[in-house]
């Protein structure tokens, strides 16, 4: 794993990330996984001594290529990773006016270090976590669209319609844990406000959550304006 910088991290540092709190335990797995190529995806299923039903699933179905991580977060034409992160990086560009690069699977688990590494191209402590939580929490979001393809739907794309609501959805119920956790009640935790204000400064949240409370952000699961003086509609 190299981050931006070229640089080749020390165990210490790769382990420190894949066990940051500022992610899910759902996401923490996914992180670990990736990290140790547990997931039964590409060359996993490309063996000689494999019926020939279970070798056909190291294909994609839908371009042929080797099904690989880095092939289903940056490479497969099946819908769903290409516009996930189209809409994280539109929200990227409006937050700070830079542009979200599409990333592989090793440059995501490099940016998931950034952060603590004090790395990379950001003004400051709270958009350097914006950044690490978008980056990995779509490419979980990613992973978690593509299984429920394969495994639920036979394969069968998701509509974009749906796609961006699962998007919509994943930030509303970010940003709705970040502002719970900025109540008094939770003693020490509280004393990261600045930070998430931060890290939510220039859009809707930052404004909504002063007037109304996070939970105005999400009507039946989806979120409702991402972006400042955004139309107020579900999906």
């Amino acid at each position: 794993m190299i981050t931006s910088s070229g640089k080749v991290p020390q165990d210490r540092a790769i382990w420190k990330g894949l066990r940051d709190k500022d992610f899910s335990r759902q996401t923490r797995v996914f992180l670990w996984k990736s990290a140790h190529n547990a997931y039964k995806v590409g060359t996993y299923w490309d063996k000689q001594n494999m019926a020939p039903e279970l070798r056909e699933r190291s294909e994609c179905k839908h371009d042929g290529k080797l099904d690989s991580l880095d092939h289903i977060m940056s490479e497969c034409l099946c819908p769903g990773q290409s516009q996930i992160w189209n809409l994280a990086s539109e929200f990227w560009n409006k937050r700070t006016g830079k542009t979200l690069p599409s990333l592989n699977i090793s440059s995501v688990l490099g940016l998931m270090l950034l952060a603590q590494q004090k790395e990379g191209e950001v003004s400051s402590e709270g958009l350097a976590c914006l950044r690490k939580i978008l980056i990995v929490e779509l490419a979980y979001l990613i992973w978690v669209i593509r299984c429920e393809r394969v495994i639920s739907k036979d394969d069968m794309p998701f509509s974009p319609v749906k796609i961006e609501n699962r998007w919509k959805e994943m930030v509303a119920k970010r940003v709705e844990l970040d502002f719970k956790m900025m109540s008094a009640r939770y003693g020490k935790w509280a004393a990261i406000r600045p930070l998430i204000q931060d890290m939510w400064k220039g859009t809707a949240f930052e404004q909504k959550a002063q007037e109304h409370g996070p939970c105005r952000e999400v009507q039946g699961g989806v979120l409702v304006g991402i972006y400042p003086g955004e139309r107020d509609g579900v999906g």
